[in-house]
């Protein structure tokens, strides 16, 4: 994968224009036909000659996105695109996004005969703006930066096969239940049976047209809000998503305090843990999609762990190692061999993660069966947890 040192920004925009889509062929087209208006045929080339320490900005992410709607088949041109083509750069995009972050997105690649490929194009796409978007005004790409993003994209994909259904069960829950705007219950029983009283309405992220929003709303209100084209209504919107998402900010941030307590108490309780034979550790960098190539869900979830905590668990080790608490060769050895007896035994990987977690709750004498999740996630980054997956 690579790294912030190792790839410009530059380099990604040239791939995705000339490098995917093949710019010399638009060599006789004035104009490229997108959602919005044309795009001049020398815009990105252009934008690349003079900005080239840091050539993404809001502006090129916009219609680069737009670009990708449209050869992508998700925007209908007058002259609808050859499926063949979109196909082709939909997997050239598929390959190329998964060697840049690291993260494997074959879920999304297309076939001929696929039923859902316009579901993993519009997936495919929002990838793509969610790279776009970590690069804004940088000189170097961190793929660190769209990893929790990415994962979750993947995950809706993964859970569901019906992501509006998802996307409505994630937003009533992020209002709790109740209209932001009137607080009426979006949900309620008649009888035995569930009656749902709310539209979702999309708009645009603020600065970003091709970012959007969504918000569960009661059917009243939607009614008032549904013209997002009003400059007023679309901005009582957004100000009412901003005030949700810092209040849900909030209480995440929260959690994460609790989380981050619930760790140190089982690394305290390792502390009076006896010894135990110290196996041989190697610690050859590993992607974490490399050692879990079959298993996209708990993948999703070492990788989420691994992006939330990672840096606080590896603190806390090296602090109770400093303090000679415990050291830090001997919890990694104490996990490795734990992980080499279970793997002699079973070759599934969610039952292997599984049974580590157990082990490490009972060697701590604790319930928090989370914070257990978050430190073996740590050590499946760290190598002493599965290997290399090799065909």
């Amino acid at each position: 994968m690579a790294t912030r040192s190792e790839l410009k920004t530059s380099e990604i925009l040239s791939k995705l224009t000339t490098g995917i889509l093949g710019a010399k062929t638009f060599q006789n087209t004035p104009k490229w036909e997108v959602e919005g208006g044309p795009i001049p045929r020398t815009f990105f080339t252009d934008w690349l000659n003079n900005n080239a320490d840091k050539p993404i900005n809001d502006e090129a992410v916009l219609w680069l996105v737009r670009l990708y709607n449209a050869q992508l088949g998700i925007f209908k041109m007058r002259k609808p695109i050859d499926e063949a083509k979109s196909v082709k750069i939909s997997n050239e995009l598929v390959a190329y996004l998964s060697e840049i972050t690291g993260i494997d997105l074959l879920k999304l690649k297309n076939s001929y005969n696929d039923s859902d490929s316009a579901a993993k194009r519009k997936d495919l796409v929002d990838v793509l703006a969610s790279v776009l978007n970590s690069s804004i005004d940088k000189e170097y790409f961190d793929p660190a930066l769209v990893a929790s993003d990415i994962s979750n994209i993947l995950r809706n994909l993964i859970l569901g096969g019906d992501f509006t259904a998802s996307l409505k069960t994630a937003c009533v829950s992020e209002v709790s239940g109740k209209c932001p705007f009137c607080s009426h219950e979006l949900v309620s029983e008649d009888g035995d049976e569930v009656v749902e009283s709310y539209k979702i309405i999309k708009f645009p992220a603020p600065g970003h047209v091709e970012r959007f929003e969504y918000l569960a709303v009661c059917n009243n209100c939607y009614e008032r809000y549904k013209d997002i084209t009003k400059v007023d209504l679309l901005q009582r919107l957004q100000d009412k998503k901003k005030v949700i998402v810092a209040r849900k900010s909030f209480e995440k941030s929260v959690d994460a305090l609790e989380m981050e307590k619930e760790i140190v108490q089982v690394l305290d309780a390792l502390t009076v843990t006896k010894p135990a034979d110290m196996p041989k550790l190697q610690y050859s960098p590993v992607e974490v999609q490399d050692k879990i190539p079959d298993d996209n869900m708990l993948c999703s979830k070492i990788l989420t762990n691994v992006v939330q905590y990672f840096p606080f668990v590896e603190e806390k080790l090296k602090e109770l190692n400093n303090e000679r608490k415990l050291t830090y060769e001997k919890i990694s050895g104490d996990v490795k061999r734990a992980y080499l007896e279970f793997a002699s035994n079973e070759d599934r990987k969610e039952v292997i993660f599984n049974q580590l977690c157990e082990w490490l709750a009972e060697k701590a004498q604790t319930d928090k069966k989370s914070a257990c999740e978050v430190i073996i996630s740590y050590y499946v980054q760290n190598c002493e947890v599965f290997e290399r997956e090799t065909t």
